[in-house]
């Protein structure tokens, strides 16, 4: 099993499970996008809609994300993503799945695995909702590790069972 970078142990022990079990080959996330996820199990589902994925601030990587919290710091990875978090049931629904849900863009080569922040914007007041009015019915992401933005573009989402699917999308049977 190849990594091309560092794992949490958790995420570690996740995809030595999925590996051993032949579920899911080794993690992926930096590669380009497919139809398949590693979270692939009896404890996920499918969920599929549109999404306006925005290109993300780079300059974030590493540093605290939205999620962070004085016992722990969720950082902003190259490979995560930044969510409105009234999308996906608010806050408190997304913190403790917040490294089990992942997303392809197969329309545009594109993934993310991990909500590592929630959208922001120094220059745009109320940012959340003004996108969320300039793109109804659409889940918005960010991604900082995106080389350019995506646009509005179909997204297949893999999120926890116990989780409803985020605004925008509808769940996949």
């Amino acid at each position: 099993m190849k990594m091309t970078k560092p794992l949490s142990a958790l995420a570690m022990a996740i995809s030595l499970l999925l590996w051993v079990c032949g579920m899911a080959s080794a993690h992926q996330s930096t590669q380009p996008a497919s139809t398949s996820s590693a979270l692939t199990n009896a404890a996920t589902k499918t969920c599929s809609g549109d999404a306006r994925v925005l290109q993300g601030n780079a300059k974030l990587i590493g540093k605290p994300g939205g999620f962070s919290t004085p016992s722990k710091n969720v950082r902003v990875t190259a490979d995560g993503a930044a969510v409105i978090p009234s999308q996906w049931g608010g806050a408190s629904a997304l913190r403790p799945n917040l490294d089990q849900i992942s997303v392809t863009f197969p329309n545009a080569n594109a993934s993310f695995h991990g909500v590592v922040d929630t959208i922001g914007s120094t220059q745009i007041p109320n940012v959340q909702d003004y996108l969320m009015q300039e793109y109804p019915g659409k889940t918005i992401i960010e991604l900082p590790g995106s080389p350019r933005d995506l646009g509005v573009t179909k997204g297949v989402f893999t999120v926890p069972a116990s989780m409803s699917c985020p605004a925008g999308t509808t769940q996949v049977p």
